[in-house]
């Protein structure tokens, strides 16, 4: 945020609440149950070319964990 702010582009912090079942997957399988109920997930916007943005860091939907469980590194 500050350094989009500092190269004149202004953006915006937002934040939400979302169930802990995002997790899933991702969460260590023993961690998991003594996770919160809810997380707090965070996501940034900029305002360019006369719209905002959405700049989105992390996929945490179904279809993406599952293909990542198909992938050894």
């Amino acid at each position: 945020m500050a350094l989009l702010r500092a190269a004149g582009i202004p953006a915006r912090f937002h934040l939400a609440q979302v169930d802990k079942a995002i997790q899933w997957g991702v969460t260590p399988p023993l961690a998991y149950p003594f996770a919160p109920a809810r997380v707090t997930h965070s996501w940034a916007k900029v305002y360019l070319n006369d719209r905002w943005i959405v700049l989105e860091g992390v996929i945490m939907d179904k279809p993406f964990l599952e293909e990542m469980e198909s992938v050894r590194l």
